[in-house]
């Protein structure tokens, strides 16, 4: 499981806008970037 890379995530979403805005259009390009495990992706998605 990769921790860091969830909180990472959790971090830019809550502190930016663009991020945010990115994630809202393309969670699967944005997603894509980060290590994480399908079963991360999945409840991130």
């Amino acid at each position: 499981m990769s921790l860091y890379q969830v909180q990472k995530l959790l971090y830019n979403l809550n502190r930016d806008e663009q991020f945010k805005a990115q994630y809202t259009n393309d969670k699967v390009t944005l997603l894509g970037s980060y290590d994480l495990t399908d079963q991360e992706r999945e409840a991130l998605s």
